[in-house]
C-alpha cells in the first residue's frame, strides 16, 4: 500500500509523544514493505516553529520525509488573546476557533496543493493529532478529493476538544485509529462518530537496550528517585515537582525527582530535583530501570507510551488518576498506583517505598500486560489489517461536472449527440453588485454556446445597467415562471431560493462563516448541486 502521514513535525531529534508514534509506526510499516512518506514542516522545536530541517525530501529509516514551507506561529501575545476568547466561546463562532488553530501554528501553506498533486498515488492517508492545523487541513483535501483516511486524533480530556470546529474534523475522518478504550469513548461520546475504528495502542520495545555506564556518568542520586520521562512543559510535569518537595519536607528526604527530557527555561534544578536533558534511548533506559518508578502526571494524555516502557523495565508507576487513559492503563495492568490528590500520592510512594515486593509485583505485572497486548508484532498485524480494510473504503468516483436529467430526480442519462441543454437562470442581472456582474459573465457565455438554450427568470431587483444585445434579448423575454422545457435551472441571488423546481436545481451559494438559517438546512433535499466560488 501506499500510505501518507501528516503530521506538525517529524525527525529523529523530535521528542514528542504524537511525533514518536507517528514515527514508530511509520518505520515499521516501512519495513514491512509499504510504500510510506510523510508530510510535515520544517520545524524541529514546537515553541515557535523555527525552521530547523531544509525544505524538500530525505529518506529517513525507509520512509520519504517531505518538509513543506511552513510559516511560525503567531506571537505569544496574539495567540494568548485569540486562546482566551476561543477556550471561552467553545460553541462559535467557528472562525474564531480556526484562527486560534492557525495561531498557535504550524501553517503548511502548500499542503493543500501538495496532496491534491499527489492525491492518485496515496491509498490511505493518515493525518496525525486533531491538536494542529495540518491534521484538520489534511482532512479537509482528502474528503473533498476522495482519499480514504484513518484518523489518529490523539483526543484527550483538553477544553479545546469541545471547540465546534471539532465537530467538523471528526466528521470527516473514514475511519479512527485510537490509543486506548478511553480515547475511543471519549471520541464517540463527544462527536457521535460511527466510523470504523481500531483500538491499538502502540507497540513497546521488549528488550530495550540499557546503557548503565552511560547513566553512571550523570551523577544521578544514590537513594531511591522517581524518573519523569517526556516533555518539558509546566502542564505535562503538572505538580510532580512541588509533591516532591512536599514529601520530602513531610517525610524526610527519602526520594528525589529525576526529571529526563530536553530543558526549558522555567525548569531549574533544586534540592531534590535533577535535570539531565535530553538522553540517548539506552542511557534514558538505564536511568528508568534504576527507578524507584516512573511519575506520570500529566492530566492531558490520550496514551503514555513511557508507562509501557516502564513497564518493559518491570518498573512500577504512579500516574495522575485524573486522566482517564492513564488510569485506565494502570487499572488493566495492575503495573501502579493512581492518584488524584497529594495524600494519595504520598501513600503511593510510600507503598513503593516501604513495600518493595508490592513495588516489584507491580512491575511484573506491568511487564506481562505489556507483552501480552503491546508487543509489536502484535501490534502492527492489527494496524495493517485496519489499514487495509481503509484503503478498500476505496475512492468515490468524482461525479461528472455536467449531467442531465430525464425529468425523475436523481435519475440521470447521456446526453445524445448534437442535442441541447435547456437552462434557466435566476438571479439579479442588471443591478450594480458582484452577484450581479457574476450572472452577466456566465449568462453571457452560456448563451453563445450552440448546445445551451437559455432563459432568466423574471428581475425582481429591477434594474440600474441598460442591458445590450443578447443580454437585452434575454432579459425582455424574462419569466417569473420557468418554462416546460428547462431541465436545470441555476439560481444565484440574496437570499437564496432553495424552493423546488422542474428538473435539476443547481444553487450557486458564496459561504461565509457565520450562522446558517434552519429553513436553508431543511432545504438541502432539494437542491442537486451546490456551487461555490472557490475550495476553500
Amino acid at each position: 500500500m501506499k500510505i501518507t502521514y501528516v503530521i506538525q513535525r517529524y525527525g529523529r531529534e523530535v521528542v514528542g509523544g504524537g511525533e514518536a508514534f507517528c514515527r514508530s509506526f511509520a518505520t515499521r510499516l516501512a519495513r514491512r514493505g509499504h510504500d510510506v512518506s510523510v508530510v510535515t514542516g520544517r520545524a524541529l522545536d514546537y515553541m515557535d516553529w523555527a525552521d530547523h530541517y531544509p525544505e524538500g525530501s530525505e529518506q529517513i529509516d525507509g520512509v520519504t520525509v517531505h518538509r513543506l514551507p511552513s510559516h511560525p506561529k503567531a506571537d505569544n501575545f496574539v495567540l494568548h488573546t485569540i486562546a482566551r476568547m476561543a477556550y471561552g466561546n467553545a460553541s462559535g463562532p467557528v472562525e474564531l476557533h480556526y484562527a486560534w488553530q492557525r495561531a498557535q501554528g504550524p501553517l503548511l501553506h502548500t499542503l493543500d496543493p501538495w496532496l491534491v498533486e499527489h492525491r492518485r498515488r496515496i491509498d490511505v492517508l493518515v493525518p496525525v493529532t486533531q491538536f494542529y492545523f495540518p491534521a484538520s487541513e489534511a482532512l479537509l483535501v482528502a474528503k473533498r478529493e476522495h482519499i480514504p483516511t484513518l484518523f489518529h486524533p490523539l483526543a484527550h480530556e483538553d477544553p479545546s476538544l469541545d471547540m465546534a470546529l471539532f465537530d467538523k474534523t471528526f466528521a470527516m475522518a473514514s475511519a479512527f485509529g485510537f490509543l486506548t478504550e478511553e480515547e475511543e469513548s471519549l471520541v464517540r461520546g463527544r462527536f457521535g462518530s460511527r466510523q470504523p475504528g481500531l483500538v491499538h495502542g502502540v507497540g513497546v520495545d521488549l528488550d530495550a537496550p540499557v546503557d548503565l555506564v552511560g547513566a553512571d556518568a550523570l551523577g544521578l542520586p544514590t537513594g531511591p528517585y522517581l524518573c519523569y520521562v517526556g516533555r518539558c512543559d509546566q502542564h505535562k510535569i503538572g505538580d510532580a515537582i512541588d509533591f516532591v518537595r512536599r514529601f520530602r519536607d513531610r517525610q524526610g528526604r527519602r526520594v528525589d525527582l529525576v526529571i529526563v527530557g530536553k530543558p526549558q527555561p522555567w525548569l531549574k534544578a533544586q534540592p531534590g530535583v535533577h535535570l539531565t536533558g535530553y538522553l540517548e534511548d539506552p542511557v534514558r533506559n538505564a536511568v528508568l530501570a534504576r527507578a524507584l518508578g516512573l511519575v506520570m502526571p500529566s492530566p492531558f494524555e490520550s496514551f503514555s507510551m513511557v508507562l509501557t516502557e516502564s513497564w518493559a523495565l518491570r518498573r512500577p508507576v504512579l500516574v495522575n488518576g485524573r486522566c482517564g487513559p492513564l488510569r485506565g492503563q494502570v487499572a488493566r495492568s495492575d503495573g501502579g498506583i493512581a492518584y488524584e490528590s497529594y495524600e494519595q500520592f504520598e501513600a503511593g510512594v510510600l507503598r513503593l517505598l516501604d513495600e518493595p515486593g508490592a513495588a516489584d509485583a507491580m512491575g511484573a505485572a506491568g511487564r506481562a500486560y505489556t507483552e501480552r497486548r503491546y508487543a509489536w508484532d502484535h501490534v502492527m498485524d492489527s494496524y495493517e489489517d485496519m489499514l487495509e480494510r481503509v484503503a478498500k473504503l476505496g475512492r468515490r468516483p468524482v461525479p461528472p461536472r455536467v449531467r442531465e436529467r430525464d425529468g425523475a430526480r436523481g435519475k440521470a442519462r447521456p446526453r445524445p449527440s448534437g442535442a441541447t441543454v435547456r437552462v434557466r437562470w435566476e438571479g439579479a442581472l442588471l443591478r450594480h453588485h458582484s452577484l450581479s456582474e457574476v450572472n452577466r459573465q456566465l449568462v453571457g457565455r452560456l448563451a453563445d454556446r450552440p448546445d445551451v438554450r437559455v432563459e432568466v427568470g423574471e428581475q425582481r431587483e429591477g434594474s440600474d445597467i441598460a442591458a445590450a444585445g443578447t443580454l437585452a434579448r434575454l432579459t425582455a423575454a424574462a419569466t417569473a415562471r420557468p418554462s416546460a422545457a428547462v431541465q436545470v435551472t441555476v439560481r444565484h441571488q440574496w437570499p437564496p431560493d432553495l424552493s423546488a423546481t422542474g428538473g435539476a436545481l443547481a444553487v450557486i451559494q458564496p459561504w461565509e462563516f457565520g450562522c446558517v438559517p434552519r429553513t436553508w438546512v431543511d432545504a438541502l433535499d432539494r437542491v442537486d448541486e451546490y456551487w461555490v466560488p472557490s475550495e476553500w
